[in-house]
């Protein structure tokens, strides 16, 4: 269970259990690598792939369904674009991802990981995108469910 769990509990947004369930369960993948991240389980080629880059900390945001609503396919496109001019501005490093739910009950949605991004920093921007969590871990602990 995520550090954070308690507070999606509590969070303005009255995240249900289902919800929290889908986040968590929910495949993130660093696409061009093919690295599969998942909440609360190390990956060897993930942490290969931080040291062989010096990168220390990892985060996958969206802007995809603000507060889990489903959008038109336009609506996401535009968020994604504005997200990305945004990373862009602060001069972090990214690259595409995307998270996948294995049961197919919500679409795929298109996203970023951001490498050695403050945490703070990184829950105003996803805030800014209306999102309820994001999935952050560095090289000394397993991705996690941040509440926002």
């Amino acid at each position: 269970m995520c550090e954070d769990s308690d507070k999606m509990k509590d969070s303005p947004h009255n995240l249900d259990k289902k919800l929290i369930q889908a986040y968590k369960e929910a495949e993130y993948w660093l696409t061009v690598q093919s690295i599969l991240v998942k909440i609360g389980l190390e990956n060897k080629n993930l942490h290969h792939f931080l040291v062989d880059n010096k990168f220390f900390s990892y985060a996958f945001i969206t802007a995809h369904n603000p507060f889990s609503k489903i959008q038109k396919n336009a609506v996401n496109a535009a968020a994604h674009k504005s997200l990305e001019n945004k990373l862009k501005g602060m001069d972090l490093t990214y690259l595409l991802a995307k998270a996948k739910d294995p049961k197919n009950e919500w679409p795929e949605e298109e996203g970023f990981f951001v490498f050695d991004m403050p945490l703070e920093e990184l829950k105003k921007l996803a805030m800014s995108f209306k999102q309820n969590a994001v999935v952050y871990g560095n090289i000394t602990i397993a991705p996690q469910l941040i509440a926002l």
